[in-house]
């Protein structure tokens, strides 16, 4: 079978994938490329590289030029006119957003175009898109035969208005939810779509997620560098928004260092100002409401809120992705204080991965992942008490962590794996022919 993969057109999978999203495709498709034909298209990033072969997967570069020269200027006569709203006739308004044109028909058009007539040259019999549900129709327009599978690693299908999906995802003969928390989500808002709603959860790196594959010796080089003595390491991984409640975390801290001084946070990620989604205005989240005042100035709240704890905290700034095992194995817990509906969090598994327990909230798709008091422990999010006191219970007891790291260990590797995803992928192609 000749299956391609559509990146979504800012993401990057070479050399290296950047984000969650280029790391499923990459995965994925490395792991399908063993049985059969793969075909990656993504946004051409250099002007001389138009096909590239990685790991028997042939990849595609296409060019953005056009989408980006008509973006800049839908973008300027947006700032345009609110920039006349405001000063001729005094109205205040949020009408310009640089995320506007996410769920429009003509965003990268000119992209997923000529995607489209290459798969119809191509003969390709399936295609796999991530998110980006306006792509469907005009790849269906150029492909009538041809499989489609929509992939949402978000709650875009949720939050976008129903008439517009509809017209969009009627295109899609399957829709993949990474987790029964967006697929369930998807079911409610479109129930006339519900047979054709499955769920395919994110996969781990089990191989190179793995603490026996880290030496000890890389481990004290770690610790030498950030100069820490005894210290028993909290690690909190992942982009660094409001979202995430890294500021939850810090407060919690607070609590745990008052009760174990030789307790430290280690914070491994880049700050981000993006929100969790575009559609700001329509978010359905009250938590996130509440945290909206933020994204200003995060870092700066994030200093504020660590005064008299400044040399627990140690930021560690963006890390390249195959370098954090490292770091999960150096830990004693892992904590992803999320405040969101996280749609799945792949670096829960990642840490599982590594044995490492995990300390999570009740949110999105986190709980099928993190099965309370074996594999971790869950507490309710935006509660800096509850966290507090889940991360002293596990500091307290060695051998509990232990225990709940091979749980968590086994769970992945049964659950979470990248070639169990990619068998169910394949299931699900075989059934659809």
């Amino acid at each position: 079978m000749k299956i391609a993969f559509v990146a979504q057109p800012f993401d990057v999978l070479l050399p290296i994938p950047k984000n969650s999203i280029s790391i499923w495709a990459d995965e994925i498709s490395t792991n399908i490329a063993q049985k059969h034909e793969v075909l990656v298209y993504s946004s051409k990033r250099d002007a001389h590289q138009h096909t590239a072969e990685k790991k028997q997967v042939k990849h595609i570069g296409i060019d953005t030029d056009w989408d980006n020269k008509l973006l800049n200027i839908l973008n300027k006569i947006q700032v345009r006119i609110q920039t006349i709203l405001s000063n001729y006739f005094k109205i205040k308004t949020n009408f310009y957003s640089p995320k506007a044109h996410f769920f429009r028909w003509y965003y990268y058009w000119f992209y997923i175009a000529a995607i489209s007539l290459a798969l119809k040259g191509e003969k390709v019999e399936a295609v796999i898109v991530p998110n980006f549900s306006q792509f469907l129709p005009i790849i269906r327009y150029f492909n009538k035969d041809v499989k489609i599978i929509l992939v949402m690693q978000c709650d875009w299908l949720i939050e976008i208005d129903s008439v517009r999906i509809n017209s969009w995802i009627k295109s899609a003969d399957l829709i993949l939810g990474c987790s029964n928390h967006i697929t369930q989500g998807i079911r409610d808002k479109l129930p006339q779509f519900q047979t054709r709603c499955k769920t395919l959860y994110n996969g781990t790196n089990i191989t190179k997620f793995n603490s026996s594959q880290i030496s000890q010796k890389r481990i004290k080089e770690i610790r030498n560098q950030l100069n820490l003595k005894n210290e028993q390491v909290i690690l909190s991984a992942g982009r660094i928004t409001p979202e995430k409640g890294l500021h939850v975390l810090i407060e919690a801290m607070k609590l745990v260092v008052a009760i174990q001084p030789e307790s430290i946070l280690l914070v491994a990620g880049p700050f981000a100002t993006n929100a969790p989604s575009p559609i700001a205005s329509q978010e359905r989240d009250s938590q996130l409401h509440k945290i909206e005042k933020l994204k200003n100035n995060y870092k700066g709240y994030l200093k504020s809120i660590s005064y008299g704890i400044e040399e627990k905290v140690k930021f560690l700034g963006s890390l390249p992705h195959a370098q954090l095992a490292a770091y999960y194995s150096l830990c004693d817990i892992f904590v992803h204080p999320s405040v969101w509906n996280e749609p799945f969090g792949m670096i829960l598994t990642e840490a599982m991965s590594c044995q490492r327990p995990v300390i999570s909230t009740y949110r999105g798709g986190i709980p099928e992942i993190v099965v309370h008091n074996q594999t971790g422990l869950l507490v309710q999010p935006n509660d800096p008490q509850a966290l507090a006191e889940a991360i002293l219970q596990l500091l307290k007891s060695e051998v509990r962590r232990q225990e709940m790291g091979r749980a968590g260990k086994i769970r992945v590797e049964q659950e979470f794996s990248w070639e169990k995803s990619s068998r169910i992928l394949l299931g699900f192609l075989d059934e659809m022919q």
